[in-house]
């Protein structure tokens, strides 16, 4: 198979599961692969993802496997994109899964109104439920975004990518993921540790709770928590669903708002996007830059809930 090959040459293709798979329509594009609707004889309706593996990098491939594995691994979960079977070739690999039409962004983002906060709330608690699910198997996504928060015909949240999941809590793979949604600790910005030095106004001590550049795991030395990294991003999501946008582009030093909201003036946000003073505490400590004040998964979880007016 030519590596140049177009994804709809593949469209009439027959698959060898659930008495023949007939690729139909491309629901979307990857970076490595294409998602398309096919059906079986019955009219029963599946998502496939093919790889094609003629170019790829042996990371790459590698990379595509542990997406495979993770979720072998992950099993049934009513909040998690099922995986029912895996074809693989010579040249390609076809991921066989449950079939859902739109994601969390198309919604966000072609909606003509704000989802209504009943919906967030329990997108929300569905999302957490997928993630504690992952957690509770030792598996860490590290790529929570919208994008990849699939949205069932019945109307429910599906967690699926996992290409970027590892097993450990620290690691130091630092930018890992999709910027808008990395936690502080895991981006590689040196040029902070300078910003920092250069401000005179900054409370390094205060701020960085001993000194530290980094929080570390004191044993190991690594610096990125991947459990943190996934709470925060439900944070970012959190916002995305309410307001339709994000808090910064990135949770560095030289984002404006990140800057302002570290070092001076922590309720930016509130009036940035117009937040409850309820909602503005929980914000405050959900986006907290040192991973062990911030929430765990479940406190997040109880401290959403509990909100009553948002804006």
């Amino acid at each position: 198979m030519d590596n140049t090959l177009d994804p709809e040459d593949l469209l009439g293709k027959k698959l060898p599961y659930a008495g023949g798979l007939r690729l139909e329509s491309i629901l979307g594009y990857g970076s490595f692969a294409t998602v398309y609707k096919a059906k079986n004889k019955e009219g029963q309706v599946y998502a496939v993802k093919w790889l094609n593996k003629i170019g790829m990098s042996d990371r790459d491939k590698a990379l595509q496997k542990d997406e495979v594995m993770y979720m072998k691994l992950l099993g049934e979960h009513k909040n998690i994109i099922r995986l029912y079977d895996v074809i693989e070739t010579s040249d390609s690999l076809y991921l066989i899964m449950e079939c859902c039409t739109t994601d969390l962004y198309e919604l966000i983002t072609q909606s003509e109104k704000a989802i209504e906060i009943p919906r967030v709330k329990r997108y929300f608690n569905e999302i957490c439920d997928g993630v504690k699910h992952c957690h509770n198997n030792h598996i860490y996504h590290r790529d929570l975004k919208p994008e990849n928060i699939l949205i069932s015909d019945d109307d429910h949240c599906k967690i699926s990518d996992f290409g970027l999941c590892c097993f450990d809590e620290w690691t130091n793979d630092f930018n890992c993921g999709s910027l808008r949604y990395m936690s502080p600790e895991c981006i590689d910005n040196e040029e902070d540790d300078d910003d920092y030095d250069d401000d005179d106004d900054f409370d390094d001590d205060n701020y960085y709770n001993g000194g530290d550049r980094k929080r570390k795991n004191e044993k190991t030395g690594l610096e990125c928590n991947s459990r943190g990294s996934d709470v925060w991003a439900l944070g970012v999501i959190l916002i995305n669903m309410i307001f339709g946008q994000n808090p910064w582009s990135s949770a560095d030093m030289e984002n404006p708002t990140f800057n302002m909201f570290i070092r001076k003036d922590p309720d930016v946000l509130q009036r940035k996007l117009g937040l409850s003073d309820e909602f503005n505490r929980v914000v405050k400590r959900m986006f907290s830059k040192n991973v062990f004040d911030r929430y765990s998964l479940d406190e997040l979880r109880q401290e959403v809930n509990r909100i009553e007016v948002f804006t």
